[in-house]
C-alpha cells in the first residue's frame, strides 16, 4: 500500500463496510481516470464488479463510495481537469 487515507475516507470506509483490501485491490486493478470536482483535479478508480469508487487527490484517498453505478463514473469522466 503506497497511498494514504484522509480522515473523511476512513470515516466513509467504516460507515460503508469497505476494507483496506477493497481499496487496495480497486486501486491496483481499476484503470485510473482524471476528473475535476469542486474545483480540484482528482484521480478516480472504479471497480464495476464491486460498484466501489475510490477518489484520490495527490495520492491521498479522499473518499470511498459503494453502490456506485457506471453512469456516475461516466459523468465524472466528462469533468476533465
Amino acid at each position: 500500500m503506497k497511498w494514504k487515507l484522509s480522515r473523511h475516507a476512513i470515516e466513509r470506509m467504516l460507515q460503508r463496510g469497505v476494507t483496506l483490501e477493497d481499496v487496495d485491490s480497486t486501486m491496483k486493478s481499476a484503470a485510473a481516470f482524471e476528473y475535476r470536482h469542486e474545483g480540484i483535479n482528482k484521480v478516480g478508480y472504479y471497480a464495476q464488479d464491486k460498484k466501489l469508487f475510490v477518489g484520490t487527490v495527490d495520492g491521498v484517498v479522499t473518499t470511498v463510495m459503494t453502490g456506485i453505478g457506471r453512469d456516475y463514473v461516466d459523468r465524472l469522466k466528462k469533468e476533465k481537469p
